[in-house]
């Protein structure tokens, strides 16, 4: 016996770190799915049997990703909040596949033979997620672990005794500034896409998913050169502006994951120098084109790629792997009457990190309100709780954020009523709009304050000229005294003051998906009209030796033409789509086209020169639309 205590010695730490922290039993995840019913306000849904086919694939698709992960964090999330007191039962991991465009995170349901859950939460996926290949960028195995860090966050933060309504119009995005609480709340959502990338378990999967990061980068060149053309270059259709919302989510999604690697997402989207307020404000908020100087304070705090990167660059900081002492790991214990062990032999560096985010989360940041902002609550509460950290994760801030300091300047926001403002990012040309504009003095840039009626591009540029010398503004008044400032643009700034009453009386904007698509259709038809009066023209003067035409002839000649412009509009909007070469795809048909017409005319010279130049002509305007 005494010569099996050795190895029992060292048997003993891997026999602790087997114990599981919550017993197998409360692991649960349930399947639902929508009946279509609503009852009390709630949707109902029914739970898909385990030998449902729905649930088996639904299933494999947890158990082989880093799904499986996010969850596990979800119930230890739970057992601290049931060890705070705060929480009587740990309920199971609620995944309802619904044919709801994306992802969300929810709470409240009323589950089909169990009656109303008014505050449980869960993950809202549309179903064809799970059938979808598992190694795409922003797949299943990114985008369920996103939602699931709403529904953490908001577990551990949420206070209820009051809640504040944002002020913002803009839908919110990557590198788009919103405010605070929903720029931390989107950004630490974000960051755990990235946990999703890392520590994925699949390797295969993993690999495919960098594979798949690859591709959509060497995209995003063409992409990008075209939105830009499309805003500077004349008499542009806007092809690129058009299709955005086929292409530009891969972009946001791959900046996810790049620029909170790169740190790009720091530094101030890149501007356009002129065209009218709201397709500069399109144009800056499309976050396509970084440049090299850094968003301020304000702005940073506001902006969720911020926030992620913060939180990204959190993992290769010491933090992972500087446990605490075992007493502080009790907490995440079922049952608390055992003792912790030793906490590397339980956690993993990732899970420790996350386990002293929740402790942070829950004791210091609230998810409705901030006297200041969420972030620096984060980062004010994360030093008190373990000051032996303080330095490291100053540092990771002060590289995220620009400073790691706590001032922050008042919010002084403006409203700007009846302008039609683009609500997302991705619709250039204007399809869903709110009929006003808002944004925070202290965080706008040129394009914002170009909103405001009476305010000239001389008055914007002196107002961002004195914040930048004389520090942030602590009143309207204040920014209206600033230096050089014409009493003209004085006068439109405090116009601009913010209007409480009447932005509650706005109605909730609807997400009219079927306008995204017919909407930009509508205005590329419309800005190809010129480029027909053009072909017609040619058609109708440049030939003139067939002598008069009757009304039939002109109106059947008209017809033709347009039907042909109609034809190679459409074929070089399809060539877009369908193509990553949309040049190899159009070229070729117009080469077809103009053989068609030489053989069909090859026997009437006039017509022939007529139909050559009138295809050569829209040809080359189409190929001028898709450089």
């Amino acid at each position: 016996m005494k010569a099996l205590l050795p190895y029992l010695a060292l048997l003993l730490p891997c026999l602790a770190a087997a114990q599981p922290t919550l017993p197998d039993s409360l692991r649960r995840i349930v399947i639902l799915q929508p009946t279509g019913e609503t009852i009390g306000g709630l949707p109902e849904m029914a739970a898909v049997p385990d030998t449902a086919r729905l649930h088996k694939v639904a299933m494999q698709a947890i158990d082989n990703t880093f799904a499986r992960e996010i969850i596990e964090l979800y119930f230890l999330a739970q057992v601290y909040l049931r060890n705070q007191g705060e929480r009587e039962t740990i309920e199971p991991a609620y995944l309802a596949l619904t044919q709801n465009q994306g992802g969300y995170a929810r709470f409240g349901f009323h589950l089909q033979g169990a009656g109303p859950m008014p505050h449980t939460p869960y993950v809202d996926i549309i179903d064809k997620t799970i059938e979808a290949p598992m190694g795409r960028l922003m797949s299943f195995t990114q985008l369920y672990p996103h939602e699931m860090g709403h529904v953490i966050y908001r577990l551990l933060s949420s206070d209820s005794s009051r809640e504040e309504t944002s002020r913002c119009v803009d839908m919110h995005y990557f590198s788009v500034m919103t405010d605070y609480g929903t720029a931390f709340n989107e950004g630490y959502a974000e960051h755990i896409e990235n946990a999703a990338r890392r520590y994925e378990p699949n390797d295969s999967i993993r690999a495919a998913i960098m594979a798949d990061i690859r591709k959509v980068q060497e995209k995003q060149p063409r992409w990008k050169r075209g939105f830009e053309r499309d805003f500077c270059w004349p008499l542009r259709m806007g092809y690129y502006k058009a299709t955005m919302v086929l292409w530009y989510q891969q972009l946001e999604d791959l900046k996810r994951y790049e620029q909170a690697i790169n740190g790009m997402v720091r530094f101030k989207n890149a501007s356009l120098q002129k065209g009218s307020a709201e397709d500069r404000l399109t144009f800056r908020n499309s976050g396509l084109y970084p440049t090299s100087e850094p968003r301020n304070r304000p702005q940073a705090l506001a902006t969720e790629g911020a926030v992620s990167l913060f939180f990204t660059r959190l993992f290769d900081s010491p933090l992972p792997a500087t446990y605490r002492e075992p007493a502080f790991y009790r907490q995440f214990l079922y049952d608390t009457t055992r003792q912790a062990g030793n906490p590397r032999e339980l956690f993993t560096p990732w899970q420790n990190l996350y386990l002293k985010h929740f402790a942070v989360l829950h004791n210091f940041v609230t998810f409705e309100h901030s006297s200041s902002a969420q972030a620096l609550d984060f980062l004010e509460g994360y030093c008190q709780t373990f000051p032996d950290e303080k330095e490291a994760v100053e540092q990771v801030f002060q590289a995220s954020f620009g400073e790691s300091h706590r001032y922050l300047p008042p919010e002084i926001w403006l409203l700007v009523k009846g302008h039609e403002h683009r609500l997302l990012a991705l619709d250039a040309f204007g399809a869903i709009t709110v009929p006003v504009y808002t944004f925070d003095i202290n965080r706008a840039e040129l394009e914002d304050l170009l909103t405001l009626p009476g305010l000239s591009e001389a008055d914007a540029k002196r107002i961002l000229k004195h914040r930048w010398k004389n520090g942030f503004f602590h009143s309207l008044e204040a920014a209206a005294a600033a230096e050089g400032l014409s009493p003209e643009g004085r006068e439109a700034l405090l116009a601009g003051a913010f209007d409480e009453a009447y932005f509650e009386s706005l109605p909730e904007p609807e997400l009219n998906i079927a306008a995204l698509l017919t909407t930009p259709l509508k205005r590329l038809l419309l800005h190809a009209l010129p480029w027909l009066a053009l072909a017609w023209l040619l058609a109708f003067t440049l030939f003139r030796g067939e002598g008069r035409l009757s009304g039939k002839a002109v109106a059947g000649r008209a017809l033709g033409y347009g039907l042909l412009w109609l034809l190679f509009v459409t074929a070089g909007l399809g060539a877009l789509v369908v193509s990553s070469r949309p040049l190899a795809w159009f070229l070729p048909s117009l080469t077809v086209a103009l053989v068609l017409a030489a053989l069909i005319y090859r026997k009437k010279p006039v017509r022939l020169k007529r139909s050559l130049v009138v295809i050569g002509t829209i040809g080359i305007f189409i190929t001028y639309n898709l450089l």
